[in-house]
């Protein structure tokens, strides 16, 4: 342009380019400042005054606080210590409130934050105040620290108003405010330069290009009054002007002026949080590092939010702390853990806040701030911690963000709940020991649990569940056998080692009711034998006393005519005295007399022996009799006994059918039995006649 500028014949033209030359520079520079400010921590002056002056000066509040509080501790607790204690603590939450707001402020730009930070700031200084009227109540320590925090205070003061004038002004972010202000009112002028200002309905109107045009239609008109010999000639050079005009024209507007709208366009795209691509990067002119810088610049936007949505859709707790370990960002997977064990966090850590976890310091989660921070200025690769909250049971795992030139850029945390985890391993191992110790009826309670938590629950309590059932059918068997039950049988459906246990127990039980009901079959033959043996016996004893009776009838009529006998010798020898005289008359009588008596006496001492011998094998007999009627109601006896026995068991009438058949009952051979004495006792009196 300045080469075609030579020739221009319109100063006002030349001053034009001159100015626009000089805008284009002040361009360059004012991109190159937005290019600088952008990948500077100068971009954000409010937070940089708080990185800068601000957290140094609240730090080193909170830290003389807490040695306040931790020597306070320490000391005998009065009401009057009590009281200061609390107002100490009541400085230290509102100081921490307080900057959590202002980085919360910072980071969003919602009023309601500085709000917030108003009226906690307002009961900061109520609570200084009431500290500071009770200075004398401080040890030599406590004052000095708290001589350091007054005097961090007195420059901390006037900070926020500062951060929060500019966060809230349009100079809160220098990148894009010079972009606005600076780098695109440029570009709008160098266009309105080359084609005029931009008129109500939007299009542009004079400028540079116009006016080539119309300078080439003034020449284009002189030369046609002039000379028709040089018509021709001032028609090829209109021609020629016009096309070059047409060809400055649209090269100025293809080089300068289309990427110029383009980016333009992309850069109020981006205000608004659209996702573009930015046109022009391949080109090698200023335009083309305009649009890379405003592509970096987008892509870093992009790659933000991606990472930003991912986390927010992931199944697992993040948190990302800045350099300073304020929690800039938590996924929605974090809050919604925190959300559900907030009442517990809080028995342990009563000013946590779920929805205040952002702009906090992550030493909230730990009761001493100063390990917290110490582990974290140190961290150099992961680390893994257990945490306990209440009744709640965290596990942490921590690793530092660091940059391309391995500077520290913050941490990110990864949480885990594992209460209910660690509840169903306490109820797993008490139902395990319950098992081993016999104990099949504890339950893994599942209610609340879920996905593979509420799977392992359900399939153990399936298992005891299972094993119970089980143990309780064969327990119930095992009773029914020891009660003489033997029609209890095992009738659940059971698979498995389960399930031959069940075929055998059924088993073994038809086989003992088996066993018995033969056992009493064979004591019912028992009982029939004993019953006949005894009745055979009884009639025996019967005949043996009979035929005793007639031997005793025998020799009771032995002895009477024997008595006859010694009656008659008695007569004859009382008539022997009469007729002592007349011997020799009746000597032969006597004669025959006396051998009739010795023949008789003979005879009689026959029958004695004969009645001897009899005697001695009736009571032989008699010793028998009472041997096999002893033993026959001995084992009448036994045999009821054994009925007796087996009548405790309880058969299965179907099964017991097809066994064997019922015996007949034995009471009547028992009652015979036991009257089986009276008889014996009567035969003895027989015998003890002779």
């Amino acid at each position: 342009m300045d080469r075609l500028a030579s020739h221009w014949t319109n100063p006002a033209n030349v001053e034009r380019l001159k100015e626009f030359e000089r805008i284009l520079a002040e361009f360059r520079t004012a991109q190159a400042e937005v290019e600088r400010i952008a990948h500077s921590p100068q971009q954000f002056p409010a937070t940089q005054i708080l990185v800068a002056d601000a957290l140094p000066k609240a730090s080193t509040m909170l830290a003389g606080i807490t040695r306040m509080i931790d020597i306070e501790q320490e000391l005998p607790a009065t009401a009057e210590r009590k009281d200061l204690l609390g107002v100490m603590a009541d400085v230290r939450g509102t100081t921490a409130i307080g900057l959590a707001n202002i980085r919360a402020f910072l980071l969003t730009g919602d009023p309601a934050f500085e709000q917030e930070f108003d009226k906690v700031w307002d009961k900061n200084q109520r609570r200084f105040d009431d500290l500071t009227a009770r200075r004398s109540l401080l040890n030599a320590e406590q004052d000095g620290a708290f001589a350091e925090i007054e005097a961090a205070r007195t420059a901390f003061l006037p900070l926020p108003a500062q951060m929060f004038e500019i966060r809230g002004s349009e100079r809160w972010n220098l990148a894009q405010w010079a972009l606005m202000t600076e780098t695109a009112p440029r570009a709008g002028r160098l266009l309105s330069i080359l084609e005029g200002e931009k008129g109500s309905d939007g299009r542009r109107q004079g400028g540079m290009v116009a006016e080539q045009i119309g300078l080439l239609e003034a020449d284009a008109l002189e030369a046609e009054s002039s000379l028709s010999w040089l018509q021709i000639v001032e028609g090829a050079l209109l021609l020629g002007g016009l096309a070059l005009g047409l060809a400055v024209a649209f090269l100025t507007n293809r080089s300068i002026v289309t990427p110029l709208t383009a980016v333009t366009a992309v850069v109020d795209r981006l205000q608004r949080g659209e996702q573009v691509a930015v046109p022009g990067t391949e080109r090698a002119d200023e335009c083309g590092e305009l649009a890379r810088a405003f592509a970096a610049f987008a892509e870093e936007g992009t790659n933000a939010r991606r990472t930003q949505l991912a986390l927010d859709t992931a199944d697992v707790s993040v948190m990302v702390a800045d350099a300073n370990n304020d929690i800039v960002y938590v996924n929605k997977r974090l809050l919604e853990m925190f959300g559900a064990a907030e009442a517990d966090i809080r028995r342990d850590l009563p000013a946590f806040r779920v929805d205040g976890l952002i702009g906090t310091n992550v030493d909230r989660f730990h009761r001493n701030p100063s390990y917290q921070q110490g582990m974290l200025a140190q961290l150099n690769g992961t680390h893994k911690a257990a945490i306990k909250m209440g009744d709640r049971d965290f596990t942490f795992i921590a690793n530092p963000v660091r940059g391309a030139m391995g500077e520290r850029l913050g941490t990110v945390v990864e949480w885990r709940d594992l209460t209910e985890k660690l509840a169903l391993q306490g109820e797993i191992d008490q139902v395990v020991a319950a098992a081993g110790a016999g104990d099949f009826s504890k339950r893994i309670g599942a209610s609340g649990m879920q996905g593979t938590m509420a799977r392992l629950a359900d399939g153990i309590n399936q298992v005891t569940k299972l094993v119970e059932g089980a143990t309780k059918d064969i327990g119930g068997m095992l009773r029914a056998l020891a009660e003489g039950d033997l029609s209890r049988r095992i009738t659940a459906d059971y698979q498995g080692t389960l399930g031959e246990l069940k075929d055998d127990a059924n088993r073994t039980a038809d086989q003992l009711a088996e066993t018995v009901g033969q056992i009493q079959a064979a004591t019912n033959e028992v009982g029939n034998a004993a019953s006949e043996i005894s009745a055979g016996t009884e009639d025996l004893s019967h005949r043996t006393e009979q035929a005793a009776s007639d031997i005793k009838t025998l020799i009771q009529d032995s002895n009477g005519q024997v008595k006859d006998g010694v009656q008659l010798v008695n007569q004859a020898g009382a008539a022997l005295a009469d007729i002592v005289g007349s011997i020799g008359k009746v000597a032969e009588i006597v004669r025959e007399i006396s051998s009739a008596s010795q023949e008789q006496a003979s005879g009689v001492q026959q029958i004695n022996g004969s009645v001897a011998s009899m005697d001695e094998m009736t009571q032989q007999n008699s010793a028998l009799v009472e041997e096999s009627s002893a033993a026959a109601r001995a084992l009448s006896d036994q045999a009821v006994r054994l009925g007796d026995l087996m009548a405790f068991f309880k058969l299965d009438t179907a099964r017991a059918s097809v066994r064997s058949k019922p015996a007949q009952p034995m009471a009547a051979p028992r009652k015979q039995t036991k009257a089986r004495p009276a008889p014996a006792a009567a035969s003895d009196e027989g015998w003890n006649e002779f």
